[in-house]
């Protein structure tokens, strides 16, 4: 059992308690012992003699009484001594069942409750600059804790996993579809006609001394090489002119062409049974590959270690995002009358839910509790707590048997008369 506060002053309090009971006996049983020496037990001595008996009578019974308790008088194995001790499993019993009925009952617990108004309460506490301070300490401790618990290493792959999920239901080919064919009507597609065009022109730029040098090396022999430089040079001139001309007149038949063909091409790209698999593929080799790993396990460690540098700096932006959601609460708490109202409400609830889903449970717990208990180190914890005032009791049976003896005597000296 463990020690309880004060353990030490009781038992000085039962010892003296203990001795004046007893020196009280004791002074009854010399007073009455003296008197039937010393004289005959007439007129007033009768009386002090009835007196003196009646307190050790009273005196000793209640002495019985009282150390029948806890213990057996004199050591005598007498039939209901000892109580306590040998009754302790059927008083665990008891007190849980008195525990459980009496003090754990939903409608009791409720009732508690609500007679201390403890939302508001709570409200009031967390005004309290230092309460806040130790209630934003214990949210940033309880993050701090949850964060411990979370296995980094498997995030990186689980996020990657979900990630594919997710992106494995969006329909890519359809959603392409729309957004080629709402380019095309709303003629967004102009700007890449004019960078395809614009591209052609510096490639043909590029290549115009491998042009040249395939021209000679395929012409005919007997071909002047003034001519065929002339021929390149008319061909290249004549090819950026028509670039040129493609991508300064929007209505170019050619360009018009060329964008009908662009069309074509994509609708017949987006609409293809190819493309939902091979966005799959793509999507795949983008997952799988070991940068994108690396990347993302990198960016899990970065969010990791930077949540645990914030809750644990009270100067973080994120300790200060809790300081300002704790004045928050307690602000709507106090001033927010339907909230408070619906917080008390899950109060109550989970208060009516806890206690009827583990009364029997605490109950158990007590019995199994006190069960536990030496028996007789519980008589003499027990004997301790209420002792000091069961010595009382045997104070009072010396003195109420002595008021009784002598009343006693009384009646029979006047019924005698």
């Amino acid at each position: 059992m463990a020690p309880l506060r004060g353990d030490e002053e009781r038992a000085r309090q039962l010892i003296g308690a203990q001795r004046r009971a007893t020196l009280l006996l004791l002074t009854s049983a010399l007073a009455f012992f003296a008197l039937v020496l010393t004289g005959e037990p007439t007129g007033w001595r009768g009386f002090l003699i009835a007196a003196a008996e009646g307190s050790l009578v009273g005196g000793l019974a209640d002495w019985f009484a009282v150390t029948a308790l806890f213990g057996r008088p004199f050591g005598l194995p007498i039939p209901h001594t000892a109580i306590v001790v040998e009754r302790k499993d059927q008083f665990a019993a008891t007190f849980a069942d008195f525990v459980q009925s009496s003090f754990l009952g939903p409608e009791l617990i409720e009732q508690a409750l609500r007679s201390r108004d403890p939302v508001r309460a709570f409200a009031r506490w967390l005004e309290e600059p230092a309460h806040a301070a130790s209630a934003e300490a214990e949210l940033a401790s309880l993050a701090r804790t949850l964060l411990d618990r979370v296995e980094w290493d498997a995030v990186p792959e689980a996020l990657r996993e979900r990630l594919r999920r997710e992106l494995q239901q969006v329909p890519f080919q359809r959603l392409a579809q729309g957004a080629w064919e709402s380019a095309a009507a709303e003629q967004r597609l102009e700007p890449a006609v004019d960078r395809l065009l614009t591209f052609a022109n510096d490639y043909v730029t590029s290549q115009e001394d491998t042009l040249r040098r395939f021209a000679r090396e395929h012409s005919p022999w007997w071909l002047p090489g003034g001519i065929r430089d002339r021929l390149v040079d008319q061909l290249l001139g004549d090819m950026h002119g028509l670039v040129t001309s493609m991508a300064a007149d929007h209505a170019h038949p050619l360009r018009r062409d060329l964008e009908d063909r662009l069309l074509e091409l994509g609708r017949t790209v987006l609409h293809s049974p190819r493309f939902e698999p091979r966005t799959t593929e793509v999507i795949d080799d983008v997952l799988d590959h070991e940068a994108f790993r690396q990347w993302l396990a990198a960016r899990v460690d970065d969010t990791h270690h930077g949540l645990v540098a914030a809750l644990e700096d009270p100067a973080s932006r994120l300790r200060a995002m809790l300081r300002a959601r704790v004045a928050e609460l307690a602000r709507a708490l106090e001033e927010d009358d339907a909230l408070r109202a619906q917080f008390e409400d899950r109060l109550y609830r989970a208060a009516r839910v806890v206690s009827s889903r583990f009364q029997s449970e605490f109950g158990s717990l007590a019995e199994r509790t006190i069960e536990r208990w030496d028996a007789r180190e519980a008589a003499a914890r027990l004997q301790a707590l209420m002792g000091a005032d069961l010595q009382w009791v045997r104070i009072n049976g010396t003195i109420v048997g002595g008021l009784a003896g002598l009343v006693i005597h009384a009646v029979a000296e006047l019924v005698r008369g």
